[in-house]
């Protein structure tokens, strides 16, 4: 998660294990966020959070924070980047052949084609 420090507007990030215990910004040592935030289906939420003081020398008075939750997008990336290591292994450990072509063109193949065509 990605935090905007409240007072100095410095930005850091916080791994979600370390979440529970109350980050605090790097430069100028103020809380980065006050409560933990957990998704409706009892989940860590992924989010970027953006936060202002109204008073920069009280901050401790009101902040105004906006979360940008990422949650979804970043499960469906996770998702892409496994997909991603999955092909990478069949490609590379495939005992025929595999090419990929654009506009008449080949643009990918893996060794076992090499293999076969500069024998």
């Amino acid at each position: 998660m990605q935090f905007v420090c409240p007072n100095c507007g410095a930005k850091k990030r916080v791994r979600d294990q370390r979440l529970r215990h109350g980050p605090k910004c790097g430069e100028c040592a103020a809380a980065l966020m006050s409560t933990e935030l957990v998704a409706p289906r009892g989940g860590p939420v992924r989010c970027t959070t953006y936060a202002k003081a109204v008073d920069p020398a009280h901050t401790d008075r009101r902040t105004d924070r906006i979360l940008e939750d990422f949650t979804e997008a970043k499960r469906i990336e996770d998702a892409l980047h496994q997909t991603l290591r999955e092909m990478e292994a069949i490609m590379h450990n495939a005992p025929v052949g595999i090419v990929f072509t654009r506009d008449g063109r080949i643009t990918r193949c893996n060794p076992q084609v090499l293999r076969h065509v500069w024998l």
